[in-house]
Formats: structure tokens, C-alpha cells, sequence
């Protein structure tokens, strides 16, 4: 066993407290589901499509979310949002820390809105950028 001195542990605790943000957004970037919603009869979820991208000036995530009720086949499904834009704070927020079954679904109707949507400056200024919780997004969006 290795017999630590103070400033060793210091710094290996300094440095792993800097990498805990950078962390959790490589993590959310690699693994694409954000699990905003665990019931027992219904699971939700946002799978992370585009992330930010600097590069055509896209400061958002980009994301379609789900409902699935608990113990039905995975092909029974309810789309709750095709296409949201939303931050990355935002998104945290919304991430809950119990895990779940998630299903991956094809992305074609996604691919097909985001590809309008950068395409169309005007849709780009009209479109809400969610800013607090995908819960109490998806509750704008059906009141309006």
C-alpha cells in the first residue's frame, strides 16, 4: 500500500474537482440520453442528437424526446418532441440520477427537421431555445 503525503492528496483531489464539469459533458456528449422522467408506469427521455457546433455558430443542443410506458414492447412509444433546442444548462438541470431502460430510434424525421432548421434563419430566430427544464419546456410548448 502506497503511504500518500499531504500535498499529493491535495493535489489529486484539486485536480479531479476540475475535471468534474468537463466530465459530465464528455459523458453527456459520448453516451446521447438525458433521463429527465422515472415513474413507475412511464419512463422519459431526450436523446442528444447535434451538440453545440462553433463552427456554423450553433451555441444549442439539439434533441427528440420520448415517453415509453413501463413494460411494453419497445416499438410503443410517444414522441414527445421532435426537435428541441435547448442549453446545456438547461439540460443538466433536467437530468435525473436514476437509471433506466431507454430505447435508440431512428433519427430520420430528426435529421430531416435539423437539416430546415440550419438551413432557415428565419425558423433558427422563431424557434424557443429551451432554458429551463425539458419538463417545463415540453408544458410551454402544449399550452401555446
Amino acid at each position: 500500500m502506497r503511504n500518500w503525503k499531504p500535498g499529493q492528496i491535495f493535489a489529486a483531489l484539486l485536480c479531479m474537482l476540475t475535471l468534474l464539469p468537463a466530465t459530465a459533458m464528455a459523458d453527456l456528449q459520448r453516451n446521447g440520453v438525458v433521463i429527465f422522467a422515472d415513474t413507475p408506469k412511464v419512463t422519459r427521455w431526450a436523446a442528444v442528437h447535434v451538440t453545440p457546433d462553433e463552427t456554423v455558430g450553433d451555441h444549442f443542443y439539439h434533441v427528440e424526446v420520448f415517453e415509453h410506458p413501463k413494460g411494453a414492447k419497445p416499438w410503443v412509444f410517444k414522441r414527445l418532441s421532435q426537435h428541441m433546442v435547448i442549453t446545456g444548462e438547461a439540460l443538466e438541470k433536467s437530468r435525473i440520477t436514476s437509471r433506466a431502460r431507454t430505447y435508440a430510434y431512428k433519427d430520420v424525421e430528426f435529421r430531416i427537421v435539423y437539416k430546415h432548421w440550419l438551413a432557415n434563419k428565419q425558423e433558427q430566430a422563431q424557434t424557443p431555445v429551451c432554458k429551463t427544464t425539458i419538463e417545463e419546456c415540453l408544458k410551454v410548448a402544449v399550452a401555446d
